[in-house]
């Protein structure tokens, strides 16, 4: 049955909201093909290239002049197709822009605009704004299996004490006791005691709060303000203010401040400002502002002040002693 069949059906009285969502949510069908993921940025299939993956994007800018394929797959996102997608493409509250491309399988459109003349081998299915039931469906939850997983997508002011879900989305304001997930991206605001999910990705502009944050991969843009950071790889682009921080791997090029780092591998392209640093191998390009480190290996291009410093390998710039405060 198709989306627009089956809100009118709902709007007849012959099924109820809660079996229309069901219904769009298999609409959305799966596929087992890899998966590129991108996020607040631009993608581009260039012309003449053939991608062989499915394509899943959220805040980001789509651009297909070559071939995919694959399904294509977005949230809060613009697809310029003019090139050719072999696949579906399952939209939510997005833009698509139809520049003399096509796409052989079907088009599912959830609160998203055109713009051009489309080109459809399969069904067109529109999810159309002016059903006065879809909003309560669509607004804080989308279920789209054709994403490679549900996603719960959080959008106004909510409060709750615990949210699991494979892939959450937050774009309003969001107050959680708990977060479970695979994948957590932020683009508004949330507080929450405890966050435990794989990958974690904060906009630019989005701010996060959080007690405990534990996570296989970090990439922040935003503000981050937490007691305690357990992460495996991390990319800091923006601004976090935590007490401590416990990472393999971390990479930074924006503000930290926090009191104690204790890091296997950690690469400074910004400002550190630390009470204890402990390192296995520092690779510093930017500043690093300490009360006491002590490392294996330092690689200082840059610049270091401490007030107690142990190194048993150090490479590059002195480390400048500063007096305690």
């Amino acid at each position: 049955m198709e989306l627009r069949k089956i809100l009118m059906a709902v709007e007849n009285g012959e099924i109820t909201p809660e079996d229309a969502e069901k219904l769009i949510d298999v609409i959305f069908e799966s596929n087992e093909n890899a998966t590129t993921s991108v996020v607040s940025e631009e993608y581009i299939v260039d012309k003449n290239s053939v991608l062989k993956n499915d394509i899943s994007a959220t805040n980001a800018n789509v651009k297909i002049y070559g071939e995919v394929y694959g399904n294509v797959s977005v949230v809060n996102s613009t697809v310029e197709i003019s090139g050719i997608v072999h696949g579906n493409i399952n939209a939510v509250r997005s833009k698509i822009v139809w520049n003399g491309g096509r796409v052989d399988g079907n088009v599912n459109l959830v609160l998203t605009k055109e713009e051009g003349i489309a080109n459809i081998g399969g069904k067109k299915n529109i999810v159309d704004f002016n059903i006065p039931f879809l909003d309560k469906i669509v607004k804080d939850k989308i279920s789209v299996n054709g994403f490679g997983m549900d996603v719960l997508i959080i959008s106004g002011k909510r409060k709750e004490e615990y949210l699991k879900n494979e892939k959450i989305v937050i774009d309003g304001e969001a107050q959680v006791g708990i977060i479970d997930c695979e994948e957590l991206i932020v683009n508004g605001e949330l507080i929450s005691e405890k966050i435990n999910c794989e990958n974690m990705i904060i906009s630019e502009k989005a701010k996060v709060k959080s007690k405990k944050i534990y996570t296989e991969s970090l990439e922040n843009n935003g503000d981050v303000i937490s007691n305690k950071i357990q992460v495996e790889l991390a990319k800091n682009n923006g601004t976090i203010n935590v007490k401590k921080i416990s990472s393999e791997s971390f990479i930074n090029k924006g503000n930290v401040k926090c009191e104690v780092f204790d890091c296997e591998v950690l690469t400074n392209h910004g400002l550190i400002e630390v009470e204890e640093l402990s390192n296995e191998s520092v690779n510093n390009n930017g500043k690093i502002i300490a009360e006491e480190i002590d490392c294996e290996t330092i690689s200082n291009n840059g610049e270091i002040y401490a007030t107690i410093f142990e190194c048993e390998n150090l490479i590059g710039n002195t480390i400048i002693k500063r007096d305690k405060i």
